[in-house]
């Protein structure tokens, strides 16, 4: 409930090599309700949230920086709703536990050749 009330979401971590190799689970659910995010962390998050063209990347640690990535958004509201739309799309077509369940099963499929 509490992310339905938001426009956006924020997944902001310190900038240390432990949290490049992360993947919070709030990005999963930012997505799912097609919310754009802005991640302020590198690496394994900052490549999913790309990927999926589901939000903005901004330097962890820098404040600055995401007020001018938020105040940029804010001027471009057709922006926010498609990076929502993209993200929820990607995590339906490659998170959904169904299609983790058939890849895992088809995986697993393999095996026995």
């Amino acid at each position: 409930l509490f992310y339905a009330a938001c426009d956006a979401g924020l997944v902001p971590l310190r900038d240390t090599r432990l949290f490049q190799r992360v993947l919070p689970s709030k990005i999963f659910e930012f997505m799912g309700m097609a919310k754009p995010i802005f991640v302020s962390v590198d690496g394994e998050a900052r490549s999913l949230v790309e990927e999926a063209q589901a939000g903005s990347y901004v330097p962890p640690e820098n404040a600055d920086a995401l007020c001018e990535a938020i105040l940029r958004a804010v001027g471009n509201p057709e922006l926010l709703s498609s990076m929502g739309e993209r993200g929820r799309e990607f995590v339906l077509a490659n998170y959904d536990r169904r299609v983790l369940a058939e890849r895992y099963l088809k995986l697993l499929e393999g095996l026995e050749e």
